[in-house]
């Protein structure tokens, strides 16, 4: 058995920890097995589950600055030498790259998740320094898109097709639509004939909720009877839900807070809403699409993500009402997956665990050479 050490700031809810997942669940825990080195403290959402597929959480305790990551890392490894690791924090992956390139760690993945951060100034000259010692320490290059290899690693890296695309896959068959499980979950929410908006994600200012909030604002003047269900936490909960309250729709928006029964509440939304202002590829995207719920979602998400006709990109310098109208010009016809989809374009888990594990056995195999 090998064993890979996944570098993330904490295995909590997230799309970045629920890819990882998705992957821990289906990949051949004889052959390889998964470790965690987690940057914040606190029990770990999945900690019982990663227990019990017989994979360690180890904590970075304390790491503070990033010179303070560097030496606590280093520290880490004069102990722990693992023979590969994972790394999963876009620009900070080059502070554990480099220092287990230092430590002679043979096996050093970079994972980049995400797409069109805007960089200028010394911001710009910080990332092309970054992305230097990501390119130089790094053994292995993945990614969930190619706009997101062009991202973390350069366009260079594309041209010469020195990235691993890593898809961000998902389960099909939990996202099986079915009429029966759209009814209990509407009756449990309290919805009866509304139109339900729904959006999933972590409270920050990536996600974009404030916009939401405009956006289900003008939404509501068009038609009353809609509700917005917001699925997530985040720093900026208490905000979002203040401003719920000022704009007057407090009534119409339901926080569910985190949620386990995601498949059964993307069977009870009408439109899924998704104007982030940077992504790499969101798998939730993906379960919507599986799901068969239509996706309003801002244009700067890779086109790569639309698996079939039911997503509609709008600008995000569009006014809310635009948005608000898209909505309601969406034809609502009788609803039905797209599980098809998500096999023919490679989204599939089961499929896409067996590629990864081909990739980490190459890597191990060319140890022994």
């Amino acid at each position: 058995m090998q064993r890979i050490l996944h570098i993330v700031r904490k295995m909590d809810h997230g799309g970045v920890q629920s890819m990882i997942m998705n992957y821990y669940r289906n990949i051949d825990r004889k052959k390889i097995q998964f470790d965690f080195l987690e940057l914040e403290s606190g029990q770990s959402f999945y900690a019982d589950e990663i227990g019990l597929y017989g994979g360690h959480i180890f904590k970075l305790e304390g790491s503070g600055s990033h010179l303070k990551k560097f030496y606590l890392y280093c520290k880490f490894l004069t102990v722990n030498r693992p023979s590969a690791i994972h790394c999963h924090l876009n620009w900070l992956n080059a502070i554990f790259l480099f220092s287990s390139l230092i430590f002679l760690i043979p096996i050093r993945i970079s994972h980049s998740h995400n797409a069109l951060l805007p960089a200028r100034g010394v911001d710009l000259i910080i990332k092309k320094i970054l992305r230097v010692v990501i390119n130089t320490s790094s053994t292995h290059r993945f990614s969930c898109s190619t706009e997101s290899a062009i991202w973390l690693y350069g366009a260079e890296v594309i041209y010469s097709n020195n990235y691993t695309l890593i898809r961000n896959a998902i389960d099909p068959v939990k996202f099986t639509y079915e009429d029966a499980s759209r009814e209990l979950k509407r009756a449990e929410l309290g919805i009866v004939n509304e139109l339900v908006i729904g959006h999933i994600g972590h409270f920050n200012v990536q996600k974009n909720h404030t916009f939401i909030l405009e956006i289900f604002k003008n939404l509501a003047n068009l038609n009353p009877n809609v509700v917005l269900v917001l699925v997530g936490t985040g720093d900026l909960f208490l905000d979002v839900s203040e401003m719920a309250k000022e704009y007057g729709i407090e009534r119409q928006v339901r926080f569910l807070g985190d949620r386990v029964d995601i498949p059964e509440l993307f069977a009870a939304f009408d439109i899924f809403l998704f104007p982030s202002l940077h992504e790499g590829l969101p798998f939730v995207l993906l379960e919507a699409q599986a799901a068969g719920v239509p996706c309003v979602i801002s244009d700067v998400i890779t086109r790569e993500v639309a698996i079939g006709d039911g997503v509609f990109f709008i600008g995000l310098n569009e006014p809310a009402k635009t948005w608000a109208s898209e909505i309601v010009s969406i034809d609502l016809k009788r609803r039905k997956g797209n599980l098809s989809s998500i096999y023919s374009y490679g989204y599939d888990i089961r499929a896409a665990a067996k590629e990864l594990q081909a990739n980490y056995m190459l890597a191990f195999s060319s140890l022994s050479n």
